[in-house]
Protein backbone atom coordinates (compact mmCIF):
# COMPACT_ATOMS: atom_id res chain seq x y z
CA UNK A 1 0.00 0.00 0.00
CA UNK A 2 2.84 2.85 0.50
CA UNK A 3 2.63 3.63 -3.33
CA UNK A 4 -0.81 4.90 -2.15
CA UNK A 5 0.99 6.76 0.74
CA UNK A 6 -1.66 5.73 2.97
CA UNK A 7 -0.77 6.57 6.62
CA UNK A 8 -4.81 6.24 7.80
CA UNK A 9 -4.35 2.72 8.22
CA UNK A 10 -7.49 2.58 10.30
CA UNK A 11 -9.63 4.39 7.44
CA UNK A 12 -8.31 2.04 4.94
CA UNK A 13 -9.11 -1.06 7.40
CA UNK A 14 -12.49 0.22 7.80
CA UNK A 15 -13.43 0.66 4.27
CA UNK A 16 -12.77 -2.60 3.32
CA UNK A 17 -14.95 -3.95 6.38
CA UNK A 18 -17.45 -1.64 5.11
CA UNK A 19 -17.65 -2.94 1.42
CA UNK A 20 -16.53 -6.60 1.96
CA UNK A 21 -19.79 -6.10 4.30
CA UNK A 22 -22.04 -4.71 1.63
CA UNK A 23 -21.12 -7.13 -1.40
CA UNK A 24 -23.80 -6.52 -4.09
CA UNK A 25 -25.43 -3.51 -2.96
CA UNK A 26 -25.24 0.15 -4.74
CA UNK A 27 -22.82 2.35 -3.49
CA UNK A 28 -20.42 5.57 -4.91
CA UNK A 29 -17.41 7.67 -3.66
CA UNK A 30 -20.11 10.53 -2.09
CA UNK A 31 -21.56 8.03 0.03
CA UNK A 32 -18.16 6.45 0.97
CA UNK A 33 -16.60 9.77 2.07
CA UNK A 34 -19.40 10.84 4.05
CA UNK A 35 -19.78 7.53 5.80
CA UNK A 36 -15.92 7.41 6.63
CA UNK A 37 -15.67 11.33 7.19
CA UNK A 38 -12.64 10.95 4.69
CA UNK A 39 -12.37 13.74 1.41
CA UNK A 40 -13.19 12.34 -1.43
CA UNK A 41 -9.00 12.06 -3.11
CA UNK A 42 -8.78 9.73 -0.21
CA UNK A 43 -11.33 7.52 -0.51
CA UNK A 44 -10.80 7.20 -4.28
CA UNK A 45 -6.78 6.48 -3.44
CA UNK A 46 -8.25 4.07 -0.94
CA UNK A 47 -10.56 1.67 -3.13
CA UNK A 48 -7.69 1.91 -5.55
CA UNK A 49 -5.69 -0.09 -3.54
CA UNK A 50 -8.11 -2.51 -1.85
CA UNK A 51 -8.80 -3.51 -6.05
CA UNK A 52 -5.16 -3.90 -6.66
CA UNK A 53 -4.92 -5.85 -4.05
CA UNK A 54 -7.40 -8.37 -5.13
CA UNK A 55 -9.35 -7.93 -2.31
CA UNK A 56 -12.44 -6.67 -4.22
CA UNK A 57 -13.50 -5.56 -7.62
CA UNK A 58 -15.66 -3.75 -8.35
CA UNK A 59 -19.09 -3.79 -11.20
CA UNK A 60 -20.19 -0.43 -12.53
CA UNK A 61 -23.53 0.96 -13.47
CA UNK A 62 -24.65 0.26 -16.88
CA UNK A 63 -25.63 3.64 -19.29
CA UNK A 64 -25.03 4.51 -22.66
CA UNK A 65 -22.96 7.72 -21.78
CA UNK A 66 -19.59 6.77 -20.20
CA UNK A 67 -19.64 9.82 -17.92
CA UNK A 68 -23.03 8.85 -16.57
CA UNK A 69 -21.66 5.00 -15.74
CA UNK A 70 -18.81 6.81 -13.92
CA UNK A 71 -20.72 9.22 -12.10
CA UNK A 72 -23.51 6.90 -10.89
CA UNK A 73 -21.23 4.38 -8.77
CA UNK A 74 -20.61 1.34 -8.10
CA UNK A 75 -21.50 -2.75 -6.83
CA UNK A 76 -18.57 -4.37 -4.70
CA UNK A 77 -17.65 -8.09 -5.17
CA UNK A 78 -15.70 -9.94 -2.71
CA UNK A 79 -12.34 -11.71 -4.89
CA UNK A 80 -13.45 -15.27 -2.26
CA UNK A 81 -16.68 -15.59 -0.81
CA UNK A 82 -14.68 -17.32 1.89
CA UNK A 83 -12.45 -14.29 2.95
CA UNK A 84 -15.43 -12.45 2.99
CA UNK A 85 -17.09 -14.49 5.48
CA UNK A 86 -14.07 -14.11 7.78
CA UNK A 87 -13.67 -10.55 7.35
CA UNK A 88 -17.25 -9.03 6.97
CA UNK A 89 -19.19 -7.58 9.89
CA UNK A 90 -22.84 -9.42 10.01
CA UNK A 91 -25.63 -10.86 12.53
CA UNK A 92 -27.93 -12.75 9.89
CA UNK A 93 -27.16 -15.24 7.04
CA UNK A 94 -27.02 -13.14 3.69
CA UNK A 95 -27.33 -16.23 1.08
CA UNK A 96 -28.90 -14.56 -1.47
CA UNK A 97 -25.93 -11.68 -1.43
CA UNK A 98 -23.18 -14.39 -1.17
CA UNK A 99 -25.29 -15.91 -4.39
CA UNK A 100 -24.73 -13.12 -6.06
CA UNK A 101 -21.18 -12.67 -5.26
CA UNK A 102 -20.39 -15.90 -6.94
CA UNK A 103 -22.24 -15.29 -9.89
CA UNK A 104 -20.06 -11.42 -10.31
CA UNK A 105 -16.88 -13.69 -9.91
CA UNK A 106 -18.14 -16.25 -12.56
CA UNK A 107 -18.94 -13.63 -15.27
CA UNK A 108 -15.98 -11.60 -14.44
CA UNK A 109 -14.19 -14.94 -15.93
CA UNK A 110 -16.39 -15.42 -18.83
CA UNK A 111 -17.19 -11.62 -19.87
CA UNK A 112 -14.55 -8.62 -20.38
CA UNK A 113 -17.93 -6.11 -19.93
CA UNK A 114 -20.30 -7.21 -17.25
CA UNK A 115 -22.42 -4.05 -15.66
CA UNK A 116 -25.66 -3.62 -13.42
CA UNK A 117 -28.81 -1.64 -13.92
CA UNK A 118 -30.85 0.70 -11.41
CA UNK A 119 -32.75 2.66 -13.83
CA UNK A 120 -35.86 2.09 -11.72
CA UNK A 121 -35.71 -1.21 -11.96
CA UNK A 122 -32.51 -3.25 -11.00
CA UNK A 123 -30.58 -5.81 -13.11
CA UNK A 124 -28.11 -7.48 -11.34
CA UNK A 125 -25.89 -7.90 -13.94
CA UNK A 126 -25.96 -6.64 -17.46
CA UNK A 127 -23.26 -8.26 -20.49
CA UNK A 128 -21.92 -6.60 -23.31
CA UNK A 129 -19.94 -8.37 -26.06
CA UNK A 130 -18.73 -5.91 -28.89
CA UNK A 131 -21.65 -2.74 -29.41
CA UNK A 132 -24.41 -4.98 -28.38
CA UNK A 133 -26.17 -6.00 -25.36
CA UNK A 134 -26.17 -10.23 -25.10
CA UNK A 135 -27.80 -10.87 -21.33
CA UNK A 136 -29.22 -9.45 -18.78
CA UNK A 137 -29.27 -11.44 -15.68
CA UNK A 138 -30.95 -11.01 -12.23
CA UNK A 139 -30.51 -13.60 -9.12
CA UNK A 140 -33.09 -14.88 -7.07
CA UNK A 141 -32.34 -17.82 -4.50
CA UNK A 142 -34.97 -17.93 -2.28
CA UNK A 143 -35.97 -20.97 -0.55
CA UNK A 144 -36.56 -24.28 -2.67
CA UNK A 145 -40.35 -24.28 -1.57
CA UNK A 146 -40.97 -20.68 -2.71
CA UNK A 147 -42.13 -20.92 -6.38
CA UNK A 148 -43.76 -17.40 -6.84
CA UNK A 149 -41.14 -15.23 -8.19
CA UNK A 150 -41.67 -11.59 -7.03
CA UNK A 151 -42.54 -9.09 -9.60
CA UNK A 152 -39.48 -6.90 -8.82
CA UNK A 153 -37.63 -9.85 -10.03
CA UNK A 154 -39.03 -9.50 -13.00
CA UNK A 155 -39.51 -5.63 -13.56
CA UNK A 156 -35.83 -4.79 -14.80
CA UNK A 157 -36.55 -6.95 -17.67
CA UNK A 158 -38.61 -5.03 -19.71
CA UNK A 159 -36.92 -1.39 -19.67
CA UNK A 160 -35.95 -1.34 -23.43
CA UNK A 161 -32.90 -0.90 -25.06
CA UNK A 162 -31.29 1.48 -27.21
CA UNK A 163 -31.16 0.16 -31.11
CA UNK A 164 -31.92 -3.05 -32.21
CA UNK A 165 -30.42 -5.32 -29.24
CA UNK A 166 -32.60 -8.54 -27.61
CA UNK A 167 -30.35 -9.83 -24.88
CA UNK A 168 -31.41 -13.00 -23.59
CA UNK A 169 -33.02 -12.77 -19.75
CA UNK A 170 -31.95 -14.74 -17.73
CA UNK A 171 -33.51 -15.38 -13.75
CA UNK A 172 -30.82 -17.48 -12.19
CA UNK A 173 -32.96 -19.06 -9.11
CA UNK A 174 -32.13 -21.87 -6.58
CA UNK A 175 -33.70 -24.76 -7.90
CA UNK A 176 -36.71 -23.36 -10.31
CA UNK A 177 -36.09 -24.18 -13.96
CA UNK A 178 -38.90 -22.92 -16.52
CA UNK A 179 -38.79 -20.55 -19.50
CA UNK A 180 -41.17 -17.97 -18.85
CA UNK A 181 -42.95 -14.86 -19.91
CA UNK A 182 -42.96 -11.60 -18.72
CA UNK A 183 -44.91 -8.05 -20.61
CA UNK A 184 -43.82 -10.31 -23.84
CA UNK A 185 -40.51 -10.70 -22.62
CA UNK A 186 -38.94 -14.91 -22.45
CA UNK A 187 -37.17 -15.17 -19.47
CA UNK A 188 -35.22 -18.65 -18.44
CA UNK A 189 -35.02 -19.48 -15.61
CA UNK A 190 -32.11 -21.71 -14.31
CA UNK A 191 -31.01 -22.83 -10.88
CA UNK A 192 -27.50 -21.17 -10.12
CA UNK A 193 -25.56 -24.75 -10.00
CA UNK A 194 -26.65 -25.61 -13.38
CA UNK A 195 -25.51 -22.45 -14.67
CA UNK A 196 -22.01 -22.22 -13.02
CA UNK A 197 -21.52 -26.00 -14.81
CA UNK A 198 -22.56 -24.73 -17.82
CA UNK A 199 -25.42 -27.28 -18.14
Amino acid sequence: MSRYEIRDVTSLRNLAVYLLTQVARPTNISKLKKNFSISQDKTESYISALLESYLLFQVTSFSYSLKHSMRSGFKPYAIDNGLRNRVAFAFSEDTGWQVENVIACFLRQQYEEVYFSKNGNEIDFIVKEGMHISHRIQVWYDDISVREIPSRELAGFTIPLQGDDTPESILLTNDYEDVIEHDGVPIRCIPVVKYLLSL
